[in-house]
């Protein structure tokens, strides 16, 4: 059995020195090559406007009151962050 967990982010840009942030994390369980149902989703307010073009390639909303309450929508509930071990 191999147990693989894929990553995605989504930022604001590539530079954190100019002030780039992550936007999303995304994970996604995998036994032998096969989605387990298991995932992690979050999405990040990153305290500063988000370009136009990171909007089009995502769904988080361009304007802050809007991204505040996607935010609140998709936190991670408790317990649904990956175990170290399957049984």
């Amino acid at each position: 059995m191999t147990r693989s967990v894929l990553f995605d982010t989504e930022t604001t840009g590539l530079d954190p020195a100019t002030g780039d942030r992550v936007l999303e994390v995304a994970a996604l369980e995998l036994i032998n090559d096969l989605p387990t149902g298991q995932y992690f989703h979050a999405l990040i307010d990153p305290e500063r406007d988000i370009p136009e073009e990171v909007t089009r390639n995502s769904r988080v909303p361009l304007q802050r009151p809007c991204r505040q309450a996607e935010i609140r929508r998709h936190r991670p509930r408790p317990g649904r962050v990956f175990s170290a071990t399957r049984g």
